[in-house]
């Protein structure tokens, strides 16, 4: 199966970079014509296609400029945490702080983002089997980031309930 799948992989990559070339040659062939007939007919085409191309660019540099999901680093379900497993997770813990920080429907809980913060900054180097800084990011998770999240949740629940009569209108209207 993995064998198939890299073989429609590269099939694709040659199909896309062979119609790449065909555009890129018709483009140009587009651009004699229009030149033949009149030079600036040709310099306007050119910079019609500059403008598109300048714009997908932009596009494609706006499509991976969006936030992306923090991915938690692995903690051990049982035994030791080390050092540098500790210190991935704290920058986690506060990167996840920052965005709780910037998120505006959790304006009404800076007291609660302060606490967080505090106990992440908090968090314990890891001693003896390393299971005290399990036990204390298991319990910021609980008490504090979980919270948070079921809040931001019944926002955006709340959100949604109250669009989705204005899409369902929007669709049944739509020609």
């Amino acid at each position: 199966m993995a064998k198939l799948l890299k073989v429609l992989e590269r099939i694709a990559v040659v199909a896309g970079v062979a119609l790449t070339f065909f555009a890129v040659i018709e483009t140009l062939r587009g651009y004699q014509i229009l030149y033949d007939t009149h030079p600036y007919l040709g310099y306007g085409f050119l910079a019609v296609v500059a403008a598109l191309l300048l714009y997908l660019l932009w596009q494609i540099r706006a499509l991976f400029s969006y936030r992306q999901a923090l991915a938690p680093p692995e903690l051990p379900d049982e035994g030791q945490v080390s050092a540098k497993q500790a210190k991935k997770f704290r920058s986690h813990m506060i990167k996840v702080s920052d965005r709780f920080n910037a998120n505006p429907h959790l304006a009404d809980k800076r007291s609660q983002l302060e606490r967080l913060r505090a106990e992440v900054e908090a968090l314990p180097e890891p001693s003896g089997d390393g299971s005290n800084v399990r036990d204390a990011i298991l319990a910021i998770e609980r008490n504090h980031i979980s919270p948070l999240l079921t809040d931001l949740d019944k926002t955006a629940e709340a959100v949604v309930s109250d669009n989705v009569g204005l899409v369902t209108v929007g669709t049944a209207v739509s020609p």
